[in-house]
């Protein structure tokens, strides 16, 4: 059952074109872009079809793009002086095995998640209400040196570091790639891949600075008087699915989160938020099912794609830790999505973190706040917790929840490490 959130876009399963003669599925000529360049298809195959029979089943006559084995499906094109296929030839629509065909829709996953954020050079000037001056935000006792930005001390991430700082937990970022070379993360990112480019799954380059944004909220090292995330000793793996402008396929994102299950991660943060789709939450079920903690950002307000400031997908799917955005004066940041989805709310309003190049930049979003709460569930599990979705879930309940706020703009609230990470532990044990 999905949570409450944008509306679910249907698949048209009517894109599938037969032949008079056959029932072999065909490419619609309509479906070529003007360039001659091919749509992708996603071919999603009973659970029972083992992979190398899917993919002898389509490379018969399609290119095979990929497989996405996490959904058993695969990704395929075929190019326009192909022939028509025979039935015998083709992947037939009509065959049990087949349990749908889909076009590989593909759109901007940011637009609707940042404010100001569209890639690198990155703006100095934010559009939105002027807010009064933010009080002082408590300042914990931690070494001194590292830069501790106001919503790691927020979240009281200092006070869990004499417990653990996140060491042996990987945490997942499906975004636009992370900069390896950066000072404050470069011995953190255990591993990255681009899913945006089947040929050069290596590389994984931020072209857009996104990512490497998430990922120093969630494990910024504090070297050199640096910056220093809420877990600095967890371990980022980079899943590269949007391309310089923040654009993906249904395809490429479960890609990156297949790729994420199959290299052992414990938690997956998704900053993205768009449409809803039976691939994305096939891929969701399957993270959940394989004791994946998967946490996304709720979404923006925009004045074309979400006026309403509704919950967006995938984070309004049943599961994912939806989290909302707050500001300096636990107020809910203006652009945040509210709805009966929020499970937490996180700091995500003028959040300080790591830019490609080695350097620093500030900015709003509920895609800043969704990695605070991916860096306190590391520190859950780094301490000897839970590491399943929903005991972890469970145990993130060490939350107050914020006055003035409704509930549907911060679920259970703010969660805090101190809390998390010592007694709710300790009692496990």
């Amino acid at each position: 059952m999905e949570r409450r959130g944008l509306g679910v876009v249907a698949v048209a399963l009517s894109l599938v074109a037969v032949a008079a003669s056959t029932n072999a599925w065909a490419w619609p000529e309509a479906y070529y872009q003007t360039n001659g360049t091919p749509h992708r298809r996603v071919i999603v195959f009973s659970p029972s079809v083992p992979k190398e029979q899917r993919v002898r089943l389509c490379e018969r006559t399609y290119k095979v793009v990929r497989t996405l084995d996490l959904v058993n499906a695969v990704v395929v094109e075929e190019r326009p002086s192909l022939r028509m296929m025979s039935a015998e030839e083709g992947v037939d629509s009509n065959r049990s095995d087949v349990l749908r065909v889909e076009e590989d829709r593909r759109f901007n996953w940011l637009q609707a998640m940042e404010k100001g954020f569209f890639g690198l050079p990155f703006p100095d000037v934010r559009v939105e209400p002027l807010r009064p001056s933010a009080p002082t935000i408590p300042q914990y006792s931690v070494q001194p040196g590292p830069e501790v930005p106001w919503g790691v001390q927020r979240v009281s991430a200092p006070r869990a570091w004499n417990v653990t700082k996140g060491r042996g937990v990987k945490v997942c970022v499906v975004d636009t790639g992370v900069d390896r070379t950066h000072p404050n993360l470069a011995g953190n990112v255990l591993a990255s891949f681009n899913a945006t480019d089947p040929e050069h799954p290596d590389a994984a380059a931020d072209e857009n600075g996104h990512g490497t944004h998430i990922a120093g909220i969630i494990a910024a090292a504090g070297k050199n008087g640096g910056l220093v995330g809420v877990a600095p000793e967890a371990s980022i793996l980079a899943a590269k699915v949007l391309d310089k402008n923040g654009d993906a396929s249904f395809s490429e994102i479960v890609a990156g989160m297949q790729w994420c299950a199959d290299r052992g991660a414990h938690v997956v943060n998704l900053s993205i938020g768009g449409e809803g789709d039976p691939l994305l939450k096939e891929g969701i079920e399957a993270l959940l099912n394989a004791g994946i903690v998967v946490v996304a950002a709720a979404g923006n307000y925009h004045a074309q794609h979400n006026p309403d400031r509704k919950v967006l997908f995938p984070a309004a799917y049943e599961g994912v830790i939806a989290v909302s955005a707050s500001d300096r004066r636990d107020k809910e940041g203006w652009f945040s999505a509210k709805g009966d989805a929020i499970d937490f709310i996180a700091p995500g309003v003028e959040i300080k973190s790591t830019v490609p190049g080695g350097g620093y930049r500030t900015m709003d979003g509920t895609s800043q706040a969704s990695p605070h709460v991916a860096g306190l569930a590391a520190l859950l599990i780094a301490a000897g917790g839970p590491s399943g979705p929903s005991s972890v879930r469970a145990f993130l309940h060490a939350s107050s929840m914020l006055p003035d706020l409704s509930p549907d703009a911060q679920g259970n609230g703010m969660i805090s490490a101190d809390l998390l990470v010592a007694p709710r532990v300790a009692s496990a044990r």
